[in-house]
């Protein structure tokens, strides 16, 4: 296990023989984005006991340091339940890791602050 408190993000290593992702997810290179990329979020926002996952369309409007951590601004509406969650690129590719959002569905209109952490990030917990 890695983590990081400053940049919210944890990478956990699960040792298992029977490969349930197959061969996994992707990396993109969250350096090669821009604003209004087109961009999907997957999560489980206000989760409760048997729900499914919630798939999420959206593009990029900003990049801003948020507490001296590069975030990805969204249009996404993301709230409790889809952080840690993955965001693709249009290949299909990870490119950040959900961050921000609102507690709920009806006050997600109160923030800006749908956000991502860039997947490049992850080489930072990996190198130490």
């Amino acid at each position: 296990k890695v983590d990081n408190q400053h940049i919210d993000l944890a990478i956990i290593e699960i040792e298992s023989q029977d490969h349930f992702l197959g061969n996994g997810l992707i990396l993109g290179n969250s350096d090669a984005l821009k604003r209004l990329d087109e961009i999907a979020v997957l999560g489980y926002p206000n989760y409760n006991f048997g729900d499914s996952g919630f798939f999420s369309i959206g593009v990029i409007n900003a990049f801003r340091a948020i507490g001296g951590v590069n975030h990805i601004l969204v249009s996404n509406t993301l709230v409790e339940g889809n952080s840690g969650g993955p965001a693709f690129n249009n290949q299909g590719e990870v490119i950040g890791v959900v961050v921000t959002g609102s507690s709920t569905f009806e006050t997600a209109s109160k923030t800006e602050k749908h956000g991502l952490i860039p997947i490049n990030v992850l080489h930072l917990l990996l190198t130490k």
